[in-house]
């Protein structure tokens, strides 16, 4: 069965952030509206003079963007590209496809933000050196990581457990 959800008729959210200069607002992942498995998606309204996410890229996860309404300029690799109205941008995987957008006019830009649905996905921020882990909707940063034999000290004690008794 085809879902319809109308732009004009979707409610949207301030994304709160601790940076001013990061400001849009967010449709609740239309995506699960729609009742979508391999895509999560939403219609972004990015307010004037501020930038979406920082810069960065996916390592599993591939990124489209529709502007819907006003203009804004992309960063990528390459440089600088203002986008319009109709404008499609492809994100691939990896440091190629990394991104941002800035909305350089005094007008909201709408945009539709589809990203695949991928089970773990790593975010690479370039300008901090900054990655994101992300596995089933849960995040974190690289600075809260564990040594691989963190809490691995005492292998006997777990063994003397499990051997039987003689």
């Amino acid at each position: 069965m085809a879902k319809i959800i109308n732009e004009g008729t979707v409610q949207y959210e301030k994304k709160n952030v601790p940076v001013a200069e990061y400001g849009w607002h967010t449709t609740k992942n239309l995506g699960a509206l729609l009742g979508t498995k391999k895509v999560h998606m939403d219609i972004r309204s990015l307010d004037p003079n501020a930038y979406s996410y920082p810069y960065h890229f996916h390592h599993n996860a591939e990124e489209v963007f529709v502007v819907l309404s006003g203009e804004m300029t992309l960063r990528t690799p390459e440089g600088l590209s203002v986008l319009r109205q109709g404008d499609v941008v492809f994100c691939e995987t990896g440091a190629t496809g990394a991104h941002q957008m800035y909305n350089h006019t005094q007008a909201d830009c709408r945009y539709l933000d589809i990203v695949t649905a991928a089970d773990m996905d790593m975010a690479e921020y370039p300008d901090t050196g900054k990655v994101l882990v992300m596995t089933s909707g849960e995040m974190y940063l690289k600075g809260a990581e564990k040594d691989y034999f963190d809490g691995e000290e005492k292998p006997a004690d777990i063994w003397k457990r499990l051997m039987p008794v003689e």
